[in-house]
């Protein structure tokens, strides 16, 4: 047997229905194939599947929405308590109570709110809807007993809370629990469409409702009674209905006879209890003695009895041992009883009943005792103990000891109030009596005063009382530091010991210390007699830092006292308006030193005085004066000279004339000692000046001469002062001398004019200043409108000769002008003005020359000759050039010539053409002889530079070129860059391809599946990585199987195709094209070619290949053609559905074997009908039906016959109709051959389309549905 590869090809056949909400109920089913070819090796059949595809897509309705999901979270309602916690990203609701009684009653208020659980996109919404009130006896079974109103019967709690109450007597409901039921949903939605519904159900514990006994009824528990009447120690003799017994911390206990109104009561505070009571008691007697006894342990009695008055027959008292034991356990009390003869009763006042000692928050017994004497009162006998009678006694000795119960109050917790502190010092203060309230630790002297802000804290015992609230007892704590910033805490112990510390005090401060001012800083020299100024700084204490206290920057905390006759005595206060002294401004503190500083002011001059001061912080306490002062003499009246005057209206380029000048203060008495110096700031020059030799007297001016022009000056005066000083003025304002100005030495003609009278030119002169920053230069170029010139700068023009006929131009003379928008240069490093001319005529002689002015407001003046010009013709200009990109190949291109404006150059053949293939950064001359016209161009008269083809350029090159040719003062003028299109654009070369090679291939897997991919360079800016390259963004390719005539086969090309057109590699230059659909086992001839923004290239020569040939196999070429049965009608009945579409008439299964040695059967299969997505909607019951008609091929598919039927078994017929239905299990055989040479050949199983049909059964389908399927056809081996 041969061995040979097994193919599986199957054809997917979908179909689809689709019922509309319209008028009626549609129905629409369709089919899509792929002929894809999937290849296994190990299977045992060959199929073709096509990919699922939907069919023709169906407008949506409106109402074809997407229902929720719909979610039941709990079952019953104990699955889900409810919190009181509101949370506001949670969904889930919380029920707040915001009041609730159920004493005797039914109340309470509440509210349920719900938050929002937000994400992108995605967001919560709750709706309460069902709220009830549940009463159960057990907790086992719960009724309803009240439904709460909701509007609508659905609320949206996040919006708005849901408010709720409910209020019975017991008279209305029972006593038990009561709980709430809830019920709501929470709403999901994802971009605003409701995707989802969870119900939950949850309940809410209200409480258990309690009934309140009514006054004859015992809701506690009785006291307990001890009796031993086997003994007869004691008997038992309750009170006759005992009331109510409060245990609460802190609350009476008191327990009484209903009958008779007899009671004990016992009123309890934290540490003592009073013990009172009142019944009838007929025996009496006047030398009884009444005790109550304590303890926590309720045993207490019984045992201390047991131990020292054990039970002896007969014996109907307890020994006196245990009255003494009560009293040394410190347990027991006395009672002060009194009697009417028929009651006793308690004294009230007094220590009567009182149980001191106790502890706070302990649960206490009590038991009363009354004690009588046997002999006549006599001590000395043993005293018989018997219970005290709570009624009139019935029994006789052992009637019944009760025991009471109570409980002490709980100690309060102590609070400690801040401390407030008074009377500073410079290192004491004094802390004032405070409270604190609660129980108190019952030691003295417990307390600490604890200051902090010096280097460490300080403390300080204190006192307190012991009561519940008091006080604790202030001091005066030292030692403290001068000038700095405290807080004080109390701390306090509780009743139990532990420490309570109150929060820092409001700070306090304590006073500063000063010392003798460290000496005087400055000494202010006087304008007048009584106008000396001292500075002074003063040393002063206070802590370093944060801590430390300081007097503020102001008189209020800072005393100045000055003497004038020594360093002890005669001290007086400074204010601001003493005759003497005063202070001036505000003082200055600096904290780091620390030390103050101040000014006095209004001092007399030449006199000595000693000073001294004190400071206050904000404790408001003075320091101390030091004792001494500090000793100062301030200054004389000093000699002052104002800055000189010069008078600039006798301003020349050398000379200026100085003014008169006054001064103040003492001079010398020695005449004209003055100098006048004028100085550039690098030379200055000195002049001899008189003066006067008086007290505030005058100077006398001058002419000072020898001055530089354009250069700035200032002067000053220097005098002698009483004391043989020299004093100088400052210096004076500036003053600058007059320029000087040559004969223009440069000068530039402008661009060639466009007009006859628009010629311009631009002249350059030196003119006279200082160097560096002492020149004086025409540098103000604002325009003079009064004179029609520029305010620096006047300017001459002459026709008829350089000294003579000159005239000065404005903006407004006809011929030669200037202008105030085009304001002169002035170069002030070399000393020049630049200016330009303009309006003037072409090719005309003139002489031009100006004069300056600087700040002085003096003009230079003319020079004697003018600079001779002669100006230029009309301006030349050029059109860019444009390449002509039609004409381009590889190497070259035609450029065409265009047009020029204006006078040019008279030699032609001179002109350049300059092309850049990089945007401009590399430049190329490619011509340098380019021909042009003579004449002046003009729009009237065009005139035209040459055309010239510009050869030697780079393949695939992106480029643009400029023209360049001299104008008629033979200055080359150059064109805009142009390209294909003229200015700003580019022209490109063609690229240049190279020769195929070996191609891949592909083994084909049908007739017409054979695969080629060539790779192949090009040409593009190879010689320099610099140019642009042109790079191609398509391919072309031709093909041949003759090497002669070759067609173009492009993307959507039948049969041979090329797969993509644009494959570049533009990095390493390559393109790569891949050419499918060829036949198997078949010669072909290919060229191709790149188009880039240049054009197609020139193809490459012709490369020959042969395609591969399929291996042996089972091969399914072609699957049949879409089902689509489009929309039909729904209905109650079977019926039956023709194709949509029957163009074309006719498909086919078009399949061979190809030298597989075996039989082989051909046959089809149909899936459920279904709607995706929705698996469970299918049409159950429908099928297929088509005719089929079997050919055969022996020449490739070129002629058909049809099959024989005597080749193939029998029962299965090559011609007919078949049935398949929709179950996706049954599959029909339609063709088996028996003939294994007549099998191994082409066939095509045609399928007329006017015989498919597709049968629904009744009441199938659902409206606005698509259903759809898949037909596989089978082509398999029967070995």
């Amino acid at each position: 047997m041969k061995l040979f590869n097994k193919r599986r090809i199957s054809v997917v056949l979908m179909t689809s229905i689709i019922l509309l909400h319209g008028v009626s109920p549609l129905l629409a089913v369709a089919t899509t194939v792929d002929s894809s070819m999937v290849e296994s090796s190990t299977a045992d059949t060959s199929n073709v599947e096509s990919p699922e595809v939907v069919p023709e897509e169906i407008p949506a309705r409106e109402d074809q929405v997407t229902e929720p999901e719909y979610v039941d979270v709990e079952s019953n309602y104990g699955e889900n308590e409810l919190s009181a916690e509101y949370q506001e990203s949670s969904a889930q609701p919380a029920v707040h109570l915001t009041e609730k009684n159920l004493t005797n009653e039914v109340t309470f208020e509440g509210e349920i709110l719900a938050g929002i659980e937000q994400q992108e996109n995605h967001r919560t919404e709750t709706h309460l809807t069902k709220l009830v009130l549940q009463y159960s006896e057990s907790n086992d079974s719960w009724e309803d007993i009240y439904p709460f109103e909701i509007e609508g019967n659905s609320l949206a709690i996040q919006a708005e809370k849901y408010a709720f109450d409910f209020s019975k007597s017991l008279d209305e409901v029972k006593a038990g629990n009561y709980r709430l039921i809830a019920e709501y949903d929470i709403q999901e939605y994802q971009e605003d469409h409701l995707v989802r519904v969870n119900h939950h159900k949850g309940m809410f514990v209200v409480g258990e409702v309690e009934e309140k006994n009514d006054e004859n009824e015992v809701k506690a528990t009785l006291p307990k009674l001890y009796g031993n009447q086997a003994s007869n120690q004691l008997g038992i003799q309750p009170f006759n209905g005992i009331g109510t017994l409060a245990l609460t911390p802190g609350e009476d206990s008191e327990y009484k006879n209903i009958l008779n109104g007899d009671f004990v009561k016992i009123a309890v505070q934290k540490k003592t209890a009073k013990l009172s009571f009142s019944f009838n008691y007929a025996d009496y007697a006047s030398n009884e003695q009444w005790i109550v006894v304590w303890n926590t342990n309720q045993n207490y009695l019984e045992d201390v009895i047991s131990l020292l008055s054990p039970p002896v027959a007969g014996k109907t008292w307890i020994d006196g041992a245990v009255y003494d034991r009560f009293w040394s356990d410190g347990k027991a009390a006395s009672i002060t009883v009194t009697s009417d003869g028929t009651k006793v009763q308690s004294a009230g006042g007094g220590n009567s009943g009182n149980m001191t000692g106790l502890t706070p928050n302990t649960h206490y017994y009590a038991w009363v005792f009354k004690r009588w004497y046997f002999d006549s009162n006599n001590p000395a006998i043993p005293a018989e103990w018997r219970a005290a009678r709570v009624q009139p006694p019935v029994h006789g000795a052992g009637d019944p000891v009760a025991r009471f119960e109570f409980h002490t109050g709980i100690p309060e917790s102590l609070g400690v109030n801040i401390p407030t502190f008074k009377n500073p010092t410079h290192n004491s203060i004094t802390m004032n009596n405070g409270t604190y309230t609660g129980d108190i630790r019952q030691a003295p002297s417990q307390g600490l005063l604890t200051i902090k802000g010096g280097p460490s804290p300080k403390t300080y015992p204190i006192n307190h009382g012991y009561g519940t609230g008091g006080n604790y007892y202030g001091i005066t704590a030292g030692d403290l530091l001068p000038g700095t910033r405290y807080r004080g805490e109390v701390t306090l112990y509780d009743y139990y010991g532990n420490p309570k510390t109150t929060g820092v005090s409001e700070e306090f401060q304590t006073a500063n210390t000063i010392e003798m001012p460290d000496s005087v800083t400055a000494l202010g020299t006087p304008n007048q007699q009584n106008d000396a100024t001292a500075s002074i700084s003063v040393r002063y204490g206070a802590t370093p830092g944060v801590n430390g206290s300081h007097p503020r920057q102001t008189w209020d905390d800072v005393e100045v006292e000055i003497s004038k006759t020594g360093p002890t005595t005669g001290f007086y206060k400074l204010t601001s308006s003493t005759a003497e002294g005063r202070i001036s401004g505000t003082p200055t503190v600096d904290q780091t030193t620390p030390k103050v500083s101040f000014t006095i002011v209004g001092l007399t001059n030449r006199r000595t005085y000693w000073v001294r001061c004190r400071v206050k912080n904000q404790s408001n306490v003075w320091s101390q004066y030091p004792t001494e002062g500090r000793g100062f003499t301030t200054k004389c009246i000093p000699l002052n000279i104002p800055p000189p005057t010069f008078d600039t209206d006798t301003i020349t380029s050398h000379s200026i004339t100085f003014e008169d000048g006054d001064y103040t203060g003492d001079i010398t008495t020695t005449p004209n000692q003055g100098i006048l110096t004028v100085t550039d700031g690098l030379t200055p020059i000195e002049y001899t000046l008189n003066h006067q030799t008086i007290y505030n007297g005058t100077y006398f001016g001058r002419v000072a001469d020898n001055l530089q022009p354009g250069t700035r000056y200032r002067g000053n005066v220097t005098l002698t002062d009483y004391d043989g000083n020299t004093k100088a003025s400052s210096l004076s304002e500036e003053f600058q001398t007059a320029n000087t100005v040559e004969t223009p030495h440069l000068f530039t003609l402008g661009d060639p004019p466009e007009l006859g009278n628009e010629a311009t030119v631009t002249l350059t002169a030196r003119y006279g200043a200082a160097d560096g920053s002492k020149g004086a230069h025409p540098e103000d170029y604002t325009w003079d409108s009064a004179n029609n010139s520029w305010k620096n700068v006047q300017v001459e023009i002459s026709k008829t000769g350089d000294e003579t006929g000159f005239n000065r131009i404005t903006d407004g003379t006809p011929e030669g002008r200037i202008s105030h928008l085009e304001p002169p240069v002035v170069d002030t490093i070399n000393k020049t003005v630049t200016f330009k001319v303009s309006k003037l005529a072409i090719k005309q002689d003139y002489w031009i020359r100006c004069q300056v002015r600087n700040q002085s407001g003096k003009w230079s003046g003319y020079p004697t000759k003018g600079k001779y010009i002669r100006t230029p013709g009309l301006k030349l200009t050029l059109n860019a050039p444009k390449f002509k990109q039609d004409t381009a190949t590889d190497t070259s291109i035609d450029m065409e010539g265009q047009q020029y404006f204006g006078d040019i150059t008279q030699f032609n053949g001179g002109g350049i053409v300059t092309v850049t293939p990089n945007n401009g950064g590399i430049l190329e001359n490619k011509v340098t002889n380019l021909m042009h016209m003579q004449n002046q161009g003009n729009s009237w008269n065009p005139q035209f530079y040459g055309s010239v083809t510009i050869g030697n350029l780079e393949p695939g090159t992106q480029y643009k070129g400029k023209v360049s040719i001299k104008d008629s003062i033979e200055e080359y003028r150059h064109s805009p860059w142009g390209g294909k299109d003229g200015i700003d654009t580019f022209f490109y070369t063609k690229n240049r391809v190279m020769a195929l090679s070996e191609p891949m291939q592909e083994t084909p897997t049908s007739i017409n599946g054979a695969v080629a991919t060539f790779t192949a360079g090009y040409k593009a800016a190879d010689s320099n990585p610099a140019y642009v390259p042109a790079h191609p963004t398509k391919v072309k390719v031709y093909l041949s199987t003759d090497d002669n005539s070759f067609d173009e086969i492009t993307t959507s090309s039948l049969g041979p195709r090329l797969v993509a057109d644009n494959n570049i590699d533009t990095l390493n230059k390559l393109t790569t094209f891949r050419l499918e659909g060829l036949q198997e086992n078949t010669v072909y001839f290919v060229k191709y070619s790149v188009v880039n923004d240049g054009g197609e290239s020139a193809k490459s020569t012709s490369y020959r290949f042969e395609t591969l040939s399929r291996p042996d196999g089972l091969y399914i070429n072609e699957s049949a053609a879409d089902f689509n049965f489009g929309t039909v009608g729904f209905s109650s009945s079977n019926s039956t559905h023709p194709l949509e579409d029957t163009s074309g008439n006719e498909t086919a299964v078009d399949f061979e074997n190809i030298n597989i040695n075996s039989n082989w059967s051909l046959s089809a299969k149909l899936s459920e009908l279904k709607v995706e997505g929705e698996t469970h909607l299918k049409l159950v019951g429908s099928s297929i039906t088509m005719n089929n008609q079997l050919e055969r091929s022996t020449d490739g598919g070129t002629t058909w016959t049809s099959a024989d039927s005597t080749k193939f078994a029998s029962g299965l017929n090559t011609t007919g109709p078949i049935t398949l239905m929709a179950d996706g299990s049954t599959s029909v055989e339609l063709f088996k051959t028996t003939d294994i040479s007549y099998g191994q050949s082409r066939f095509k199983n045609k399928i007329p389309l006017s015989s498919v049909s597709l049968f629904i059964p009744g009441n199938q389908g659902m409206k606005g549905k698509t259903y759809e399927g898949k037909i596989t056809w089978t082509l398999d081996d029967t070995l």
